[in-house]
C-alpha cells in the first residue's frame, strides 16, 4: 500500500445476503464514509447459507402448494435484494484499498463463516 494517499475506504461486511439488516447496515455505512465502497467478495458459505433454510422448510413441508408458494417467494426476494445492491450500493476489490472498516460483528461468526479467513487475511 506504500505510495497510496487518499485512497478508497474498503468496508468489509457481509451484504450479499437477503437480509434487511445486512443490506441497510452497508447501504448506511456508504453513506456515512464518504469515497467508500463493499470489498467485494461472495464466499460460497455465505451463498449457501441463503437457501439453507429454504431447503429445511421444503423438506419438512407436507403441501405441494405450500412448497410452490415458498419458492416463488424466495426468488422474488432474492430478486429484489439483488435490485436494490446494484442499485445503491458501490463496489471495490480489496487491492483497490488503502483502508479498510468492519462493518458488521457477523464477519467474525463462525457460523456464517465456516473458518473462510478472507476477512481476516484482508487486515494483516
Amino acid at each position: 500500500m506504500k505510495g497510496k494517499s487518499n485512497g478508497k475506504i474498503g468496508i468489509i461486511t457481509y451484504y450479499q445476503t437477503d437480509n434487511y439488516g445486512a443490506n441497510l447496515q452497508a447501504f448506511a455505512m456508504l453513506q456515512l464514509f464518504n469515497g467508500s465502497a463493499l470489498v467485494k467478495y461472495n464466499g460460497k458459505n455465505i451463498s449457501r447459507r441463503n437457501y439453507q433454510k429454504m431447503i429445511a422448510f421444503l423438506k419438512k413441508s407436507d403441501s405441494l402448494m405450500q412448497c410452490f408458494s415458498v419458492v416463488i417467494n424466495s426468488i422474488y426476494t432474492r430478486i429484489c435484494f439483488s435490485l436494490f445492491r446494484r442499485k445503491h450500493l458501490m463496489f471495490c476489490n480489496a487491492e483497490e484499498c488503502t483502508s479498510f472498516i468492519l462493518g458488521a460483528d457477523q464477519i467474525w461468526n463462525t457460523e456464517i463463516n465456516k473458518g473462510d479467513l478472507f476477512f481476516f487475511s484482508k487486515l494483516f
